[in-house]
């Protein structure tokens, strides 16, 4: 597929469908955001590109102000990011320049994109996990659809990080899969 292809595949809001990690070490596989988690990734037609997952569960906090661990439980169940994308073949680089963790902020974040029929997986190289520094690999299982737009262009892809897999067409055409490096 061609960088214009790809482009044009991704163009558009992805919702994501599952997200799975694996521990280089052990071989372990987990949904580290849960079974069910919630997240979008939006590809600009303008190249910029932006990133929300929350992990499923998550915990409103007791009362009006979050308490300290009830602000670290949040923070460690999310991720959020946004910069440019740049494509090369079938790999995307996420160039951060704004992120919920610090030490992303100015790094290039590359995913491998991998369609199928509707869908999108994404999935990184082996790197350090953002929050508990476990050497992983995030790679494609599951699945992910595009979300409609309402802009009147009409539908375009949603999708997110880690081992994601985005699916997308008819009607609810924006879903993915992801992996996280």
């Amino acid at each position: 597929m061609s960088n214009d292809q790809t482009r044009q595949h991704l163009i558009g809001t992805w919702k994501l469908i599952t997200a799975v990690r694996e521990e280089i070490a052990s071989g372990t596989k987990t949904e580290f955001l849960g079974p069910n988690p919630v997240g979008y990734i939006n590809y600009g037609a303008d190249g910029r590109m932006l990133v929300l997952t929350v992990g499923s569960g998550r915990r409103k906090p007791a009362g009006p102000k979050a308490t300290s661990a009830e602000v670290e439980a949040l923070f460690r169940s999310m991720t959020s990011y946004g910069g440019t994308y740049s494509i090369d073949g079938d790999e995307i680089t996420h160039h951060v320049d704004v992120s919920w963790n610090q030490s992303w902020t100015g790094t290039d974040q590359k995913r491998v994109a991998r369609f199928e029929g509707n869908r999108v997986y994404l999935s990184t190289p082996p790197s350090l996990d953002p929050i508990t520094g476990t050497m992983s690999v995030r790679t494609p299982r599951g699945r992910s659809r595009r979300v409609r737009s309402r802009r009147s262009e009409g539908d375009r892809l949603v999708g997110s990080k880690r081992d994601a897999d985005l699916r997308a067409g008819g009607p609810e055409r924006h879903p993915f899969v992801s992996g996280h490096a």
